[in-house]
């Protein structure tokens, strides 16, 4: 496993060691010990699957406030991603700015986010499917978001032909508001 620098405090991109044989290949997603020897703490609370099953579907930007603000890894498992990571943690060097990483399936990259981070992510094929683990059990009173489109953070996504979005993600509020 190989740790891969990012803009943002706190949040780290991992390289993943693929053992591949012409049977297909085992691959590790998570070790305490190598990921605490990374400063990466956590008892996962659970694990989950985020499937689409169009093109340019977007989902976020999510977080959960206190006291179920989560960390989590990020893993696109089938397809791949434009994934987006928002620093919320008022105190940081990097307080809201955003980093956005091209996740894969071919690739082997899996992303952790700590608490304070808001995340989401544009499909860029059909058939897509992530993998996450998560800190905190999810609470609806706790789960919030971000307009994915917020004028402050001037995200910069890839160009959408035809977006796929919830309802509830598109009226989700600025963060001014």
């Amino acid at each position: 496993m190989e740790l891969l620098k990012t803009s943002l405090e706190g949040v780290m991109l991992f390289q993943l060691d693929r053992r591949s044989d012409d049977r297909g290949y085992f691959q590790q997603n998570w070790s305490h010990d190598l990921f605490g020897s990374a400063g990466i703490n956590v008892d996962w609370d659970h694990s989950a699957f985020a499937y689409n099953n169009k093109k340019h579907t977007l989902r976020g930007l999510h977080y959960q406030r206190a006291p179920y603000d989560e960390s989590k890894t990020v893993q696109c498992i089938r397809g791949s991603v434009f994934d987006v990571v928002v620093d919320l943690r008022v105190k940081s060097p990097t307080y809201l700015k955003w980093e956005s990483f091209n996740l894969s399936a071919a690739d082997s990259k899996m992303l952790f986010l700590p608490n304070g981070f808001a995340h989401g992510y544009l499909t860029l094929e059909p058939d897509t499917l992530l993998f996450y683990h998560l800190s905190k059990p999810y609470s609806v009173e706790c789960a919030t978001g971000i307009l994915w489109s917020d004028p402050t953070l001037k995200i910069d996504w890839p160009e959408i032909s035809e977006l796929t979005i919830s309802k509830k993600d598109s009226s989700l509020p600025e963060y001014s508001e």
